[in-house]
Parts: structure tokens; sequence; C-alpha cells
């Protein structure tokens, strides 16, 4: 999971040793960006008591107060104070319907996440948590996937540390024991449907017997120990607080301690009786198979790519049959293709191990597909993912016409305001035709894999001949039809005009960062030409408009991260013009071990992932890799480590 780093450090305060401390890393915008394609949206700390319970429609319902902060904290874009998208997640988990329940909460929050995070958690006998305590814990909403994303917090009660005579080590891992006695609508709720708590049993299984075992890591606790001994034996503050001796911390890693304070046992004693506890206690369900960690690439073909599409799958009776089930170019005939089971052996993560992959042939000139992933198990229960719709993907291109993206404003300060009177984000369309469009039916979207994030509406989408449309991408509908349910980034991101079937991408860019009260438009309208303007809102781009600046960007750059990485790679690179592109990873005697091309594409920059998997999908090892992104006459690498 994307969660902080930490390390020893030793304190002096005017050459005085003051003692062996935790360096936590803090989580803000630096974290967000290390860990997230975007990290500009919002991210709440959630304090006690943080319990996700309903308070009311009303966003402003959750800027409750305890104490003297608030419950959830908005630590980004405090300015905005906007509170809508974490009202509708809460929304959506305490009011949406049993039978609904499942996919409306896959839409609004990442659900493996969330079950690795209570998986560990009763691992480690962490009880200072949202399932028992209603306390310590992130939510970030990602702006790439449309959802919140949990991010673990404050792990210094665990490993059976308690103050409240709960033997953590035993503990029910379907009935954590409540600290906070209230409602967790969350936890309830996820373990009330038996998809996602076999998936969550099988997680913990995994990682109790892959990670958490003893034997797996008791080095690691042994070379730490060494480590800071010294340090610890010599910090005189530290036994000032509860009166722990030196014989205490030396107890207290071993499989034998004991004491009459809240350090009941020690890590070994813990670690080993949780194992053994957690093996006892699995009972699967045994319901449908789960279907989850789908992936598919790239997201915008170009005409002669491949598409690889792989996805984790579970069933605790096992699986009979995982296949595609997939319609092309609109027709009406259903493909079906079976995946192969491809785990990554000897991986920490879960989902490698639940491993399943298809790679497909192009699609053409024009192509389009539209597909789900089906899966039974040996007792006949079926799954499909996604369970009420079909992922669409198009070659770009596919329906270009004569309406364009021709202008807009990603940080509106103080250039144009709307009906409300508020300075919102907005995007103006252009119809270079000489008859007038309806667009009702279209869609807008900032979300390449979510090609339909908002419909052009009814009655008020008539698009002149030569004519200017302005929609104000604000999240906020009720002020108007031409109010989306998105926001732009001004750090830069996708956009895309989309026809009605929902996969012809119309018009589309990526662009960079943007300037507060500048916006960013074709020049003329229509071209292919683009730079930085005096805003123009619902008006021709005049040459007068135009601003010196330069476009975006200005210069070839890549830069991969998080570097070291374990998992996955984000590889970000600007282009100044539009140009093939090839994307290369070299191990260190030079061989190519990952490539992908892309044709054409736009100016701007461009983010693409690397799962440390070779072309082939075959597992590799941790070490040193090369990255070489090659654009026309612009060559750039980088050197990136990858630890497994």
């Amino acid at each position: 999971m994307k969660t902080s780093r930490a390390a020893h450090a030793k304190i002096y305060i005017n050459v005085v040793y003051y003692g062996l401390y935790i360096s936590v890393e803090h989580y803000d915008k630096e974290f967000l960006k290390k860990n997230f394609v975007d990290e500009s949206r919002n991210l709440w700390k959630c304090l006690w008591p943080a319990d996700l319970n309903y308070r009311g429609d009303n966003p402003d319902d959750y800027k409750h107060i305890q104490g003297d902060r608030r419950v959830y904290e908005l630590k980004r874009n405090k300015t905005e104070d906007d509170y809508g998208q974490l009202a509708d997640l809460i929304y959506t988990i305490n009011k949406t319907s049993d039978g609904a329940f499942a996919d409306a909460l896959e839409k609004d929050l990442d659900v493996p996440a969330l079950l690795k995070y209570m998986a560990m958690n009763v691992l480690l006998g962490s009880w200072d948590d949202y399932w028992s305590n209603v306390n310590n814990y992130y939510l970030y909403h990602q702006p790439e996937q449309d959802r919140f994303y949990l991010i673990p917090y404050d792990y210094d009660n665990i490993m059976g540390i308690d103050w409240f005579n709960v033997d953590w080590a035993t503990a029910d891992i379907y009935a954590w024991p409540k600290i906070y006695e209230n409602y967790r609508p969350l936890t309830e709720r996820v373990l009330a449907n038996d998809q996602f708590r076999d998936l969550y049993s099988h997680f913990i299984s995994f990682y109790n017997q892959n990670v958490y075992a003893l034997p797996l890591w008791e080095n690691r606790l042994d070379s730490l120990y060494n480590m800071i001994l010294d340090a610890a034996l010599a910090d005189t503050f530290r036994t000032k607080d509860y009166g722990f001796t030196d014989d205490d911390f030396r107890g207290s890693f071993s499989e034998n301690y004991s004491n009459p304070g809240h350090v009941k046992k020690g890590i070994r004693e813990f670690v080993i009786q949780r194992n053994q506890s957690i093996i006892g206690q699995l009972d699967y369900k045994n319901t449908s198979p789960n279907i989850y960690n789908v992936h598919y690439f790239p997201k915008r073909p170009a005409v002669g790519d491949s598409i690889k599409i792989t996805a984790a799958l579970f069933a605790g009776a096992g699986l009979k049959k995982v296949e595609l089930q997939y319609l092309l170019n609109g027709q009406a005939q259903v493909h079906k293709s079976p995946f192969l089971f491809r785990p990554v052996l000897g991986s920490k993560r879960v989902e490698d191990a639940d491993r399943w992959e298809i790679t497909l042939p192009p699609l053409g000139v024009d192509g389009s597909m539209a597909f789900i992933i089906f899966a039974e198990d040996s007792a006949g229960k079926p799954q499909t993912y996604p369970r009420l719709e079909k992922i669409k993907i198009a070659v770009p291109g596919s329906g270009k016409g004569q309406i364009f993206i021709n202008e807009f404003l990603a940080k509106n300060n103080a250039s144009q305001a709307d009906e409300a009177g508020e300075f919102d984000d907005w995007v103006e369309l252009y119809n270079a035709s000489d008859e007038a469009v309806d667009l009702a039916g279209y869609y807008l979207s900032d979300k390449n894999d979510n090609l339909q994030k908002w419909t052009f509406p009814q009655d008020s989408s008539l698009l002149a001949a030569k004519g200017f449309l302005l929609i104000w991408c604000d999240e906020d509908q009720a002020q108007g039809p031409l109010h989306t349910n998105f926001k732009l980034s001004a750090s830069g991101e996708f956009l895309a005009l989309t026809a009605p079937d929902g996969i012809s991408i119309v018009d589309s860019l990526t662009f960079g960062a943007q300037t507060a009260d500048v916006s960013f438009g074709r020049k003329p309208d229509g071209s292919t030409n683009w730079g930085f303007l005096s805003p123009t809102p619902a008006e021709s781009n005049a040459p007068t408009a135009i601003e010196d600046g330069g476009n975006l960007p200005a210069s070839f750059k890549v830069n991969s991260y998080p570097n070291p990485f374990n998992g996955e790679l984000v590889i970000k690179y600007s282009l100044p013009k539009t140009q093939n592109v090839t994307l290369t990873i070299f191990d260190m005697m030079g061989r190519e071990t990952w490539v992908q091309n892309f044709a054409r594409q736009q100016a701007g920059w461009h983010f693409v992932k690397w799962d440390g998997h070779s072309s082939l999908g075959k597992y590799i090892s941790s070490g040193l890799y090369f990255v070489q992104v090659k654009s026309g006459q612009y060559s750039q690498s980088q050197k990136v480590l990858l630890i497994k």
C-alpha cells in the first residue's frame, strides 16, 4: 500500500543526546506527488471519532469539530474548503442499498486497498485504527481514477501494545474488538458482503503465510534490534515515562516477555501467536469469484498496438473459467477468449499471485472494443467485471470531426465568473462546420480510462455553426446544465470530448501545468497550434489575445517515480510537439526488458505505468534498470531501482 516511510534517528540538541526517535514521513504534497499521478486534489486527515457515519446531505455537515480540530481535516486545497467528494463517499457507504452496495463502493473507493488495510491491521494487532477506534487514517481523492484511496497512519499501538485487557494476538478477525463503541458503516457493510469478506479472508491468509510468518522476516528484526540497541540503551529519557528498564527493552523482542504495563508481549511472541490464531479463524463463504486489480494497456491504442489486459482473480471454491467477452466495432456478436493464469512466483504482492492475462491483436483503423471479464468458480457461480457496464476502448481519432476543444482555463482566480458569480474552471468547444450540432448525449471527461465522466444534457447542448459553447468544470451540477462533475487540474491532465457511443474520441489533449487566469487554446480557432491566451470564453481566439510566454511544454523531459519502487513505476514525460514515442526499459546488460510504442502523441505531459514485468509478462528480478524515452530527435534516459 501507499504509506509513509520511517527511519530511526538519534536526536541531539546543542550536542546533548536526547534519545532515539522515529522519523516518519509526512503526508503532504510531496508524498502525494511521489505516490500518485496527480497530487493536486483533496486530502483529508481523519482522526477520532472519524467513523464515516452519515450526518446529512450538506457537505458542510462533515466539517464538525472535536476539541480544537475538525474530525475530517482537509489538508490540501484549504482555501476552497470543498467537502462535496467526502460527503458523496459517506453517502455511498451509508445509504446505498445492499444490492447496489458493492458496485457503488468500488466506483467511489479503492476496495482492495481497504481490504489490505483491514487485513494488515488485524495481523499487526493494530487497534488505533478505523475499525477499532475510528482513528488514524487519511483519505485521498485520486483524480486519475476519480475515487478515494485510504492511506494508513500512526502504527505505535501494535504487536501486543494493549490498554484495554484485550488479547490482540487471538482477537476475532471478523469481529475486531471495538475500543470506541459505535457503528462502523465501512467495515461492517464491507464484511456483510460475502464477496468482499472472502477477498478480505484471502488477503489475510496470503499475508499471514507469505509476509507475516516470523521466519520470513526474523533476520530483519534482528538487524533492527542490533542497529538500535546501543542508541536505545544510551537514551536516558526513554525510561522516564512508564519506567521501562533496559531489560524490558531487550525482552520486548523476545518470545517470552511479560509486563504488567501496556507492553503485554514480546514481538516474537505476539507474531507467533497471531500467525497461528489466524489459521484457525479463516472462514470462507465460497461466494462468487472476486475480480480485482484490472489493468488494460494502452488505454488509447494506436492503429497497430496490441492490447494487453491483466486481472487478479480469487474464488474460495477455485476457478473453473476466466474469459474475456467483448464486442468489436459496435457489432452485436460477442467474442470470447480465455485468460491465461500467469502468477508472479515469489512476489509478496497478493495481486501478483492471483494474476491472469490476455493479449488481443490491434483494433486497426477506427477500431473499437467494449469488454467485460467473466469468471466462474468450480461450483458454477459466475461473476463479471465490471458488474453493470462494459469497459470501452477506441483508437484515438475515431469519430474525429469538426468539433474541437478550443480553449480552457484550469486555474480561474479572477478571470470570468459563472452564473453564480463563482470563478471556476471552464472548457470552450468550437464548431468549425457550417451546420449546428446538438451535443446531447456526448461526453466530456478528464479521465482516459473513463471517457463517459460527464454527459451533455438534453435541450442545452446546441453548438451553433462556427459557434462556441462554454462548459463550467466545477463539480457543481446544481448550478446549471453545463456544469460538470469534475474540475480541471492546474498541474496538468487529460481532457477528451467523446461521441455518444462512449468510445469514439472526437477531440482530446494532454496538457501541462497552467498559470492562474491564463487560458490555453488553439490559435486560430480549430487549428493544430496551441498557445497561452488572455482568456476569451465563448469568443474567437483572436491573434490580439495571444500572450507571449511560449507553448506547453517548452522542452522534452522525463521523470520516473517513485524511485526506488516496488510494484509500479510511473513514467512521466513531456512532448513539446506531436510525435511518435518509443518507451523502453533496459536491464544493466543493455537488454530490452519492456518496450511500448505510441503513434502521434500530442504535445503535453504523458503518464505511463510499468508494473515490473517484461514485455512477455514474465516476472523480473530486483535491480537497476534504465528507462529510455525516444521521440524524434529527442532521447532521454533515467536509472531506476526495482525492489521486490
